[in-house]
């Protein structure tokens, strides 16, 4: 049963008995770049008391734990309700409104910095942790932040350079992608463990290699890299101008680029009874499934859970290294 399974905190107040009865459904769903991890609970009101006292007061912080798996902690930021039936939807974020990580536009610059020393400046101003995991760290000649988001444009930043941004528990975490596919795979899935499986395989903008160009008028220099997908023998050619300041820059962007653009080639989702430590960021090994068999990355996870039955959706791309 649900009240058995999730407990659910307030500011700091177990409010988990006072649900039982209304709580129809939780949803956490999880995403690995670029977006907030969102909890929705869905709550019946037949007597119409969550219009009154009980309004849950946004901006509150909520805690979520499920099966003793700790959910984070989680900002109300928005409440609908309809009727008839009464339902009223909750929904809540990771990134606080108060953090102005994601809602407020703003310009600033950066020259000739780490990229790390960025993400702390907007981690700082954001009232978050910093954790930079990644291997790469490279030296930034100028980075404008033009009447955006500081989520918005460190997410581009880092996307350019081949890295992940997430927010998550007060954390904000950069990591190599290349490195998340690295990791051994945290289960292997067969066909008596999941309850629906959906895959593709296209060719639609999915490139043999990258080219970038870039002329850089300061340094009077004409930087060229090419990466190339060895899986392909033949195929289109994906060209990119962006300004680049090295040689070692540009082969990295090549190679980013190229992968980022092939993830779209194969991707699989997958729903099953409820695995809530199958998040983003995890790999995991598909075997008995043919052609899709191999490792993959998770990019988004949903969890539900609900009297009517606990299930877990993950969508996934094929990682590079199937070894």
């Amino acid at each position: 049963m649900l009240k058995a399974e999730a407990t659910i905190l307030l500011e700091g107040r177990d409010i988990t008995q006072s649900l039982e009865g209304r709580l129809l459904n939780l949803n956490y769903r999880d995403r690995l770049s670029g977006e907030a991890d969102t909890i929705e609970l869905t709550l019946m009101d037949k007597d119409k008391l969550l219009l009154t006292d009980s309004f849950p007061p946004r901006g509150a912080t909520a805690s979520i734990t499920v099966n003793d798996f700790d959910l984070g902690a989680f900002e109300l930021d928005e409440v609908d309700y309809s009727a008839p039936p009464n339902v009223m939807r909750v929904k809540a974020t990771s990134i606080s409104q108060n953090s102005g990580l994601r809602q407020t536009d703003e310009s600033k610059s950066w020259e000739s910095v780490l990229l790390s020393k960025i993400a702390r400046d907007i981690a700082e101003a954001s009232a978050l942790e910093l954790f930079y995991q990644a291997g790469y760290n490279p030296e930034i000649k100028r980075a404008e932040q033009g009447e955006q988001s500081r989520l918005a444009f460190l997410d581009k930043l880092c996307a350019d350079n081949g890295l992940i941004v997430k927010v998550a528990d007060g954390k904000l975490i950069v990591v190599e992608e290349v490195t998340l596919e690295a990791q051994d795979p945290v289960t292997a899935l067969t066909w008596s463990d999941i309850t629906r499986f959906d895959a593709k395989a296209t060719l639609n903008e999915v490139y043999q290699k990258c080219e970038v160009n870039y002329k850089h008028a300061k340094q009077d220099k004409l930087f060229s890299a090419t990466a190339t997908d060895d899986s392909k023998a033949q195929g289109r050619t994906l060209k990119i101008n962006r300004r680049v300041n090295s040689q070692a820059e540009a082969d990295r962007l090549a190679a980013h680029e190229l992968r980022n653009a092939n993830k779209k080639e194969f991707q699989v989702t997958i729903t099953m009874p409820l695995r809530l430590n199958l998040l983003a960021g995890v790999v995991v090994t598909l075997e008995d499934f043919g052609f899709f068999s191999g490792k993959w990355l998770v990019d988004e996870s949903s969890h539900d859970v609900s009297d009517s039955g606990s299930v877990t959706r993950i969508t996934l791309h094929r990682t590079e290294n199937q070894s």
